[in-house]
């Protein structure tokens, strides 16, 4: 019981960025300063990557934000309960909010995750719609809603292409069933492909040989969690690995590495929180396993290799150099997603 109470906490609560290919080739940072993103239930705090100290002072943002994306020098805030998208620019005493649009509070959509199409528009899961809303930034409006799966979360895109991870969880009967990938054509929003993942489906990501990731909690019970592993064009599967911990956000580092935040939970009698990377799951799915604090629910690869860690239980960010915790960042509030910036 417990275990589902918890699913229902995290489903309600915690409400990436399009990924691009690369070639598995040495990373080469980018000019520019780099910050840090750190979207809490109450705030938006950015951290100087450089001198690890927070830049300006706490950003309001909506009920229950849930995810962020960035476009340049500007910051888009999916908010989940407030049903609404808001924008922040990068002004010469730091970051300002600057507007704000409604995503559907009347309907309840609860809109979910967010990816930019490079189209100048944006799209946005929404959680309680089983749909996907497409922003014109140009305009600030909802073009269109694209009809999708059983409860959409995660949404990657890749061309001309985009990627839709449905979890298959009922809200009607309170049940896990498997999830689904949707592929839709962006310039005409045509559903082109689909095909059936593991239960209570997520997030996803794609890796830098290509094809996609995505992980599946299971049902927190006798269904353990996994991650698949897809062929994008046609959507086939690769491979499936079953993992341990609640499997949620995954991301590729720039050099190639795959990490998924897995939380720890402490109302599963866990005492610390768990990351899982692999170099290359395609040839080795055993994963390395990095102990954190509790409730880790997202990862920031870095160029250098280090990477940052948000712990929802620990109110904290984590900064660790290969296996090695170097330092810990207390937080006004529990952290929900990050994401970092190069101006």
């Amino acid at each position: 019981m417990k275990r589902v109470l918890l699913v229902l906490l995290m489903v309600g609560l915690f409400m990436v960025t399009a990924c691009e290919d690369e070639s598995p080739s040495d990373p080469t940072p980018p000019s520019g300063t780099s910050y840090m993103a750190v979207v809490m239930d109450d705030g938006m705090q950015i951290m100087d990557g450089e001198s690890q100290q927070w830049v300006g002072s706490t950003l309001g943002l909506g009920t229950a934000p849930n995810d962020i994306v960035v476009d340049e020098q500007t910051i888009y805030v999916i908010n989940s309960t407030s049903c609404d998208l808001q924008e922040f620019e990068l002004e010469a005493h730091g970051w300002t909010y600057t507007r704000r649009l409604d995503l559907g509070l009347a309907q309840n959509r609860n809109p979910y995750n967010a990816a930019l199409t490079g189209r100048g528009s944006l799209l946005v899961t929404n959680l309680l719609d089983n749909s996907v809303s497409v922003v014109n930034l140009f305009d600030w409006q909802v073009d269109t809603l694209w009809d999708t799966g059983m409860t959409p979360e995660g949404v990657l895109v890749h061309g001309d292409r985009a990627y839709i991870v449905n979890t298959g969880y009922d809200f009607q009967t309170f049940t896990f069933h498997p999830g689904s990938v949707y592929v839709y054509d962006v310039p005409t929003g045509e559903l082109v492909d689909s095909l059936t993942v593991g239960i209570n489906a997520q997030y996803i990501a794609m890796l830098q040989t290509g094809e996609l990731v995505v992980s599946c909690t299971g049902d927190y019970g006798n269904n353990p969690g996994e991650i698949w592993i897809l062929e994008r064009d046609p959507l086939e599967l690769v491979s499936q690995v079953e993992v341990e911990g609640s499997p949620g956000r995954v991301r590729v580092s720039p050099d190639g590495w795959l990490f998924c935040a897995a939380g720890g939970w402490s109302l599963d009698g866990e005492s610390e929180g768990l990351v899982l990377r692999w170099a290359s799951i395609l040839d080795n799915p055993q994963p390395e396993l990095v102990g954190t604090a509790l409730g880790t629910i997202d990862i920031a690869p870095q160029f250098d290799g280090s990477f940052y860690v948000a712990a929802r239980e620990g109110q904290s960010i984590q900064y660790f150099e290969g296996d090695s915790l170097v330092q810990t960042f207390t937080l006004p509030d529990s952290p929900v997603v990050l994401s970092t910036l190069i101006l």
